[in-house]
């Protein structure tokens, strides 16, 4: 299968199982963890600027996003986008894959790739551009 195909084949489960997803997603106590984890880090550090790579239909930090300055989403999926927008207008999102955010929206204090770099062909491409940006 190719890196492509593959990539279209993640964004059609998605655009497809969106409120599913979401059921589950809010559900599972790792995401308690996570949360917890996150709202540490930035009382720990002035983060005011997020890139929030893969963010799926919710910003990783949902809680804490209102505070930065700059919140972006990138997700590839037209479902979670049309749902960062109806329910997130604060961030700024954009349809795209992670291997080409060819934006101009940097720079960042936090790059976020959770639950994403297992879904990606080249991991190294992606750490390369946040590394960037």
């Amino acid at each position: 299968m190719s890196q492509h195909s593959w990539i279209e084949e993640e964004v059609e489960y998605f655009d497809n199982h969106l409120d599913e997803y979401l059921k589950l997603f809010y559900e599972h106590p790792a995401w308690k963890a996570y949360r917890a984890a996150a709202d540490d880090l930035v009382a720990a550090y002035p983060i005011e600027s997020v890139l929030d790579l893969g963010s799926g239909p919710a910003p990783s930090l949902p809680g804490l996003f209102e505070r930065m300055k700059n919140y972006v989403c990138i997700d590839p999926s037209t479902a979670n986008v049309d749902y960062l927008k109806t329910h997130y207008p604060k961030a700024r999102v954009f349809k795209a894959t992670a291997e080409l955010p060819d934006l101009e929206c940097g720079p960042f204090d936090l790059v976020i790739c959770s639950g994403l770099l297992h879904h990606i062909y080249d991991p190294h491409l992606v750490v390369r551009l946040c590394a960037n940006k």
